[in-house]
């Protein structure tokens, strides 16, 4: 099928691109992905099977989906390719492609997209460095720069992002709104400005070889990948996982401080986020 010979493909290329970049790592990346090839067909053979099943069934068993290769072994490798700084553009896309292939076929182990979510933070570090050094916020910031589809399409993904965080976890935008007008107001008064801390890497040294303009695009993925996993019907969505999301956008400068702390301080009262997803796995 489809699904697998893609997801095999993209550990193949992977294999190989890191093999070029990164000959400390690529034994274990090596391994790692042949390790999830032979899961990927040993899950095939599953699914060949459920599939015959469910056609001589008459209905009474449901056909299956790309749910059922939901494994860590074939997940591991992405996590570990993009686990460095120093990741160059094409492993940084090539793991990127995989995750957003999983994530897509809902073949993502429902604890795991906190681990996901830990390496686009990694590079989102990288990423916010290389803005920031170049003093120009082009498309990150949402300002040009970038040719126009690249920036709708990171204009695109963080109105998704937004719209799915407030949707999915019942926070009503004009409910934060009106919060973020009061906390102001009540600073103003105070004469002070707060300032909270927040889970986010803190942006070190650009030590990757990619350009700025590479730098931009991925952070674009990034923001994608987030709205996929936010989206996400499978993956529990915890405490951590919202904030370490919330945390990635401030790298970015989306959102604004009170806002996200706004939005923290609905996530235990909110009946969306800490509770498991129910799954017929």
């Amino acid at each position: 099928m489809n699904f697998v010979k893609t997801l095999e493909e993209q550990l193949r290329d992977l294999s190989i691109s890191s093999r070029r970049k990164n000959s400390s790592t690529h034994p274990a990346i090596k391994e790692a992905a042949e390790r999830a090839i032979l899961s990927l067909r040993s899950l095939q053979n599953s699914y060949v099977v459920a599939v015959r099943q469910a056609s001589r069934s008459s209905g009474s068993i449901q056909h299956p989906t790309t749910a059922l290769f939901k494994s860590q072994d074939v997940l591991r490798p992405f996590l570990m390719a993009m686990n460095h700084r120093d990741c160059g553009n094409n492993i940084v896309n090539l793991t990127l492609d995989g995750m957003q292939q999983l994530l897509r076929g809902d073949a993502v182990c429902c604890d795991d997209g906190i681990n996901i979510v830990r390496v686009l933070n990694i590079q989102a570090s990288v990423c916010a460095t290389a803005v920031e050094k170049s003093g120009s916020h082009s498309s990150v910031m949402g300002i040009g720069g970038m040719n126009s589809g690249m920036v709708s399409a990171g204009v695109g993904a963080v109105s998704s992002f937004g719209n799915s965080l407030l949707s999915g976890f019942g926070i009503l935008g004009s409910g934060i709104s009106n919060n973020i007008n009061d906390q102001e107001h009540q600073q103003g008064q105070h004469g002070s400005t707060r300032r909270h801390s927040t889970t986010a890497v803190t942006p070190q040294a650009h030590s990757s070889n990619r350009s700025l303009k590479e730098d931009e695009a991925i952070s674009i993925r990034i923001l994608q990948t987030l709205v996929m996993i936010v989206s996400s019907e499978s993956l529990n969505l915890t405490e951590e996982l919202f904030s370490s999301c919330i945390s990635i956008c401030l790298l970015f400068g989306f959102l604004h401080n009170e806002e996200c702390v706004n939005l923290g301080m609905g996530l235990k009262g909110s009946s969306g986020i800490g509770k498991k997803k129910d799954t017929h796995d």
